[in-house]
């Protein structure tokens, strides 16, 4: 989740947490590990309010030295649209 707030992946809009789900551990993350997340976006869909929509991510957790998936997780979260 740090990862992904300091990343701002969009911008100055905030990022609002309403579901995280599917999260598998693949491998260990051992102390002085050096990671990065990969997250893609695979769809967006409407919200009650039309100022907002939800985007669906995949969030992939890398050892960035191997590229060896760690962990993945889906999220739904609610983006303004600006």
């Amino acid at each position: 989740m740090r990862l992904m707030v300091d990343a701002r992946p969009f911008g100055a809009t905030p990022l609002i947490g309403a579901e995280i789900t599917n999260i598998q551990f693949r491998g260990s993350v051992l102390p002085e590990t050096n990671i990065r997340v990969r997250a893609t976006v695979e769809g967006l869909s409407a919200a009650k309010n039309p100022k907002y929509v939800y985007a669906n991510l995949l969030l992939e957790t890398l050892n960035a030295d191997t590229e060896e998936a760690l962990v993945s997780q889906k999220w739904k979260i609610l983006v303004s649209r600006g």
